[in-house]
């Protein structure tokens, strides 16, 4: 794998790991998981996690193929909001 792509799978690796550890901690703060697709998931840490790294994969794979940035900023900027969202949740 070339490092530019190394690096692109690891960031969003990284930004799915936030969302998943962020959800939990909300969770356990008494927030609820609003994503329909997530939801039934959300009480099964494997499935949780298997969700987590399709989604990834489809991001990179999409962002691969089409060599669009618009597609990366804009997972960038749904993915940072839920994240500041979760914790939102967990300080409130």
């Amino acid at each position: 794998m070339k490092k530019p792509n190394m690096i692109l799978l690891m960031y969003i690796l990284v930004l799915q790991l936030l969302d998943l550890l962020t959800t939990y901690l909300a969770i356990s703060h008494g927030a609820r998981e609003l994503n329909p697709l997530v939801t039934p998931t959300i009480e099964n840490p494997i499935a949780f996690l298997t969700v987590k790294l399709v989604a990834a994969a489809v991001v990179y794979l999409g962002v691969l193929k089409t060599k669009n940035k618009t597609l990366l900023l804009a997972y960038t900027i749904i993915m940072v909001q839920t994240v500041i969202a979760n914790m939102l949740n967990t300080i409130l």
